[in-house]
């Protein structure tokens, strides 16, 4: 198995040692890496080539700013990897990172995504744990397309497997300059298009930075919300038509929490709110049966 890390940067030049750093002490190495410059106004370009310069499978790619999406798009177009493994150029790698999802990636070959608890350092101190808990989850498409809901992790904890994200890249403009941040909601989405298993670790392995640029302390804002509620549907009603789903999926909701092997509190109770957001496309017989066999499972 090939695992290829792909580091997006914008104006990262001030931590972009030390994010290298740690993509190279790793106790698995990668098998490729490439950096993706999202158009820096800074130094990051030249910085990344110098810190690369003499790691002959590591290359440079420069390209007009357009966000995050269209920046580890780009990287993946790039990637030659069987696996993805996402690295923003202000995050941190523990030594273990890389060597933990190859274990989960190799044990099971219906894998297409991993996610690892990360502790967040610099303006503040605190740890992460998957709220689904450590462990496998089955297929979520329907619990992804009913609910929009987000599986979990922060962008430079998550690897995917190529096969699971490729067939719908890249996105049409709008939708990619939709998501100039927030580009993990894409990647936890998308992977769940083809049916594929997911697994979150309680080994915090990813050091996630905290700093006055960080783009999740603009998220609480009443516009941003906003923004992110539009652009959520907008990807919605695109994936809808490219995968030619007239109706059917909330029907399958109650089948695929079901088929989980590990149904705890949070994963039924995100199921329960993905069936009531589709209600009105159910009879009510319906919608009670599908009701009742989440909640007794």
């Amino acid at each position: 198995m090939k695992i290829t890390a792909i580091i997006d940067c914008y104006n990262s030049s001030e931590y972009l040692r030390e994010t290298i750093d740690s993509v190279l002490k790793q106790s698995r190495q990668a098998d490729e890496i490439i950096m993706v410059d999202d158009g820096s106004t800074d130094d990051t370009f030249n910085l990344g080539r110098e810190l690369l310069l003499n790691v002959g499978h590591a290359r440079v790619v420069r390209k007009e700013n357009g966000g995050q999406m269209s920046c580890i798009t780009a990287g993946m177009q790039e990637a030659t990897g069987d696996v993805f493994a996402f690295l923003d150029g202000d995050d941190l790698w523990e030594t273990n990172h890389l060597e933990l999802a190859a274990a989960a990636f190799e044990k099971d070959p219906k894998l297409g995504m991993y996610y690892s608890a990360y502790r967040i350092f610099g303006g503040s101190d605190q740890l992460w744990k998957p709220r689904y808990g450590e462990g496998l989850l089955t297929q979520t498409w329907a619990l992804v397309m009913c609910g929009h809901a987000y599986i979990e992790g922060v962008s430079s904890g998550i690897l995917v497997r190529r096969e699971a994200i490729i067939p719908y890249l890249p996105l049409p403009k709008d939708i990619e300059l939709d998501w100039r941040v927030n580009a993990d909601n894409i990647v936890v989405w998308l992977s769940s298009m083809s049916g594929y298993h997911k697994y979150g670790s309680d080994t915090p392995s990813i050091r996630f930075r905290d700093h006055a640029n960080n783009n999740s302390k603009k998220q609480g804002q009443l516009d941003a919300v906003a923004f992110r509620k539009i652009t959520e549907h907008r990807f919605f009603n695109y994936m809808e038509k490219k995968l030619h789903l007239t109706a059917g999926a909330v029907e399958c909701l109650a089948d695929e929490f079901v088929a989980q092997t590990r149904k705890t509190k949070n994963l039924r109770r995100d199921y329960l709110k993905a069936l009531r957001a589709r209600r009105s496309e159910l009879s009510f017989f319906q919608w009670w049966k599908t009701y009742r066999r989440i909640k007794s499972a």
